[in-house]
């Protein structure tokens, strides 16, 4: 799954960093970008109340445990709102980046463009992090080798014009 603490930091900095360029790329207004990076940086902060030896697995999730990881937008949302002035478009890129386009998503199964605009940017990006970062079951991808399942995933599972809209940006900006 995701390993160890230091594995999510590196991914939540690199979902940081990489939303922050694609949501410039797509005009956002610099408090818009602060509430991204904001929500983009604490996305997966649900995890650390799953457990430590789901967040920890090197192998296939039961689905029990699979069930468990489903839980962390709802977990992270639930930690931030107690959080005095947290801003809400950042609190709903934590509940909604896991949301699909096709409706299939957790954790309310929203479609399209009920899901919020920036919570697709951050989708977009955590997907291709995922898919360029090692795992124990298999090796990093390239950049150029992402491209085309990341392409193929837009439409059912990533939001089209924001996949597009990333995979234009400069090589040296996505990794």
């Amino acid at each position: 799954m995701l390993l160890s603490s230091r594995t999510l930091y590196d991914h939540s900095f690199n979902v940081c960093f990489m939303s922050l360029v694609l949501g410039r790329s797509l005009g956002l207004a610099v408090e818009r970008r602060r509430s991204l990076g904001r929500g983009a940086l604490l996305h997966d902060l649900g995890m650390m109340r799953a457990p430590a030896e789901i967040r920890d697995s090197v192998g296939e999730l039961s689905p029990e445990e699979l069930a468990q990881v489903r839980k962390h937008p709802t977990w992270g949302r639930q930690t931030l709102s107690m959080t005095p002035n947290f801003p809400y478009d950042a609190l709903n890129i934590v509940l909604d980046h896991h949301e699909r386009a096709d409706g299939t998503g957790c954790p309310n199964g929203l479609s399209k463009k009920n899901i919020p605009y920036m919570a697709r940017i951050v989708k977009v990006v955590d997907t291709y992090d995922a898919m360029t970062s090692p795992r124990p079951h298999r090796p990093a991808l390239s950049t150029t080798q992402a491209a085309s399942p990341l392409l193929e995933r837009s439409g059912s599972d990533l939001d089209r014009e924001m996949t597009i809209e990333f995979l234009r940006l400069p090589s040296q900006a996505i990794r």
